[in-house]
């Protein structure tokens, strides 16, 4: 029964980012940037759900570095709206953008964050370059 939740998890999750990045190609930004805000909010839940399932499944609790409860949801999704404002972030997945609202929320140091973006800006930019000449 958990194995089915989060399969049908993903499935939303997936559905709903397949559906933007036919828009454009994996600018992750400009997705959630269109998106109204209880799709946001769904996505922040969805997101919470099945890392609760996995956690479940997995007997711990120590495996995920930021534990996401339904109450912070509403105020992650914000946090992630400002940060995808900045068009340097635009390529940053959701889920990793997810972890650097959780981690404003939890006080971490702006110089933190900035290293964390960085890296992931990095990181999407690798990606994202790598996708294209497959193509």
């Amino acid at each position: 029964m958990k194995l089915l939740k989060l399969f049908l998890a993903a499935c939303i999750i997936f559905g709903i980012t397949g559906v933007g990045l036919a828009a454009e190609t994996y600018n992750s930004g400009k997705i959630w940037m269109n998106l109204s805000k209880e799709a946001k909010l769904y996505w922040v839940w969805g997101f919470a759900n099945g890392q609760e399932v996995l956690l479940e499944e997995a007997k711990t609790k120590k495996a995920m570095k930021y534990d996401i409860t339904d109450l912070e949801a509403p105020v992650i999704c914000e946090v992630m709206t400002e940060y995808y404002k900045d068009p340097g972030n635009s390529y940053i997945p959701w889920k990793y953008m997810t972890y650097i609202a959780k981690m404003k929320l939890k006080g971490k140091s702006i110089a933190d964050i900035e290293t964390e973006l960085s890296l992931l800006r990095e990181y999407s930019d690798y990606e994202r370059k790598k996708l294209q000449m497959t193509k």
